[in-house]
Order: C-alpha cells, then sequence, then structure tokens
C-alpha cells in the first residue's frame, strides 16, 4: 500500500517550499527506520537546496521579487543588500529602470568605462535613483585610476539598495564586487559567487586576481588608510583571496552538478 505524505515547513512568512514523497508502510521495524532517513535526507536537500537558490533574499530591505520577476539580464543577487545584472542603458534595458526604483533601489552603479553614456545617467536621475559612473576595467585601465574610485564604490555599496552592472554584468562585475569583498572591512564577510567566471568546466579566477594583484600591489599605505585597511598586510590579501576562490570552486562544482 502507498500514501503519498506533503510536508510543508515555513521558511518565512512569505516563502513556502513543499516536497513529497511516495513511501512505502510497513509492519517491520527495520524498514521503518530507513525510511525516515531517507525521508530526512530528502528534506535536508531540499532546504538546502532552497538556501542556495534564495542566499540573501530574505534579508534585503527592498523588494529582490519584483526584480526577479521584472526579466532583467544577468539578475543575481548579493551579500551587502544589493543586485547586480546586465546594464539598463540600452532601449531594451530603460524600461526596467522604473522598475529599479518600485523596487526600493537607490542607486545604480555604472562600471563601464568608454561604453557609458551621459543618457543613462539623465534617465536614472529622473527616476528618482542616484546614478554613479565608477569604470571599472580587466586590463587597460591604470590600477591608480580604480585606487582612488573605490572609496566611492564601497562608500555606495555600504549603503545597500544599489544595481551594480557593467554591460553584460558578467566580467567587470564580478572584478568590482570581488575588489568590494577583498578590499572594503564592511563588506560581507560571505564570499561572493563570481557569475561571469564559472562554467560546466569550473572556476577560471585568472581574469579577476590579475587585476586584484595589480590593485592590491600599487596600493599606498595613504590608500589603504582611506579605505579603513591600515593593517592589511599581503598575508591578509591572500588569505582573503585564498577563502574567495575556495568558495567560488564549490560553487562551480555546484553549477556543474544542476547544468
Amino acid at each position: 500500500e502507498y500514501m503519498n505524505i506533503p510536508f510543508r515547513p515555513y521558511i518565512n512568512n512569505n516563502t513556502v517550499f513543499s516536497s513529497s514523497i511516495i513511501r512505502k508502510r510497513t509492519n517491520l521495524v527495520d524498514e521503518e527506520k530507513k525510511d525516515t532517513k531517507r525521508f530526512s535526507e530528502l528534506l535536508l536537500s531540499s532546504y538546502l537546496l532552497y538556501k542556495l537558490r534564495n542566499l540573501g533574499k530574505e534579508s534585503y530591505s527592498f523588494n529582490y521579487d519584483l526584480l526577479e520577476k521584472s526579466g532583467i539580464p544577468n539578475l543575481h543577487p548579493l551579500n551587502d543588500d544589493g543586485v547586480r545584472g546586465g546594464t539598463l542603458s540600452g532601449r531594451q534595458g530603460r524600461r526596467f529602470i522604473p522598475i529599479l526604483k518600485k523596487a526600493g533601489i537607490k542607486s545604480v552603479i555604472d562600471l563601464r568605462g568608454g561604453d557609458s553614456s551621459s543618457v543613462y545617467a539623465d534617465i536614472c536621475r529622473k527616476n528618482g535613483l542616484n546614478y554613479y559612473h565608477i569604470p571599472i576595467d580587466s586590463e587597460k585601465m591604470d590600477s591608480k585610476d580604480i585606487i582612488d574610485k573605490l572609496p566611492e564604490l564601497f562608500d555606495v555599496m555600504n549603503k545597500g539598495k544599489f544595481y551594480i552592472a557593467c554591460a553584460q554584468g558578467l566580467h567587470r562585475t564580478d572584478i568590482a564586487v570581488a575588489m568590494n569583498y577583498l578590499f572594503n572591512p564592511k563588506s560581507s564577510s560571505v564570499p561572493p559567487k563570481m557569475y561571469g567566471h564559472i562554467s560546466s568546466s569550473g572556476f577560471k579566477p585568472q581574469g579577476i586576481f590579475n587585476r586584484t594583484n595589480n590593485v592590491f600591489k600599487n596600493m599606498t599605505q595613504e590608500d589603504k588608510n582611506k579605505l579603513g585597511l591600515s593593517d592589511f598586510s599581503e598575508k591578509d590579501y591572500k588569505k582573503k583571496k585564498k577563502i574567495l576562490s575556495s568558495a567560488n570552486e564549490k560553487y562551480a562544482e555546484q553549477y556543474a552538478k544542476l547544468n
């Protein structure tokens, strides 16, 4: 005889996930114990998968669900009360700008360099959003120019409710988010996921660390003081970089399993 047994644990007041198993009823005690263990494992794996997919969403001070349903390209959550995605400067992307405002986003961080435009800034401001042009480039920019912009970048990110993007919301965005984790003492302690450098073949961090290594190498003590990193040593930097790399290797393993 078979019976459907629904299980509906409540994660919070707004979110419910459910799973159902088909369990064979038996009078044997050993079989009952094995079945209970299988049910527990199923429940745990379902819960962990839910937490992975909804990392940080419960703690946002803005409406992430509204943004997620809107169709913004390459939208992903960040642990610093913000989101990342592709630029919304094009004609197709501009329709999402009022949605950012409606969802409670306060600031737009544009990481593009020569491919940025004043039109995008004007549209953001007309919709009540703060616009910050903080160019980050993986190769061409002088590291000193990036270092000079880090206090502004971190200040905006520390306030939360931000939307950060380069052209596609991938490679340059990864670099900016990585630098926030590595060099911002007020950033989340949870290593961010480097979406633009993860694929089914693994995590390829060279493009990120080539830039962050160069930035750290060219930081003066005065630069570190401005960032609140007075005692931040090369050993500290390598330790955080290793944590970031290890976490994304795990993320890449999860990505390969799901794809």
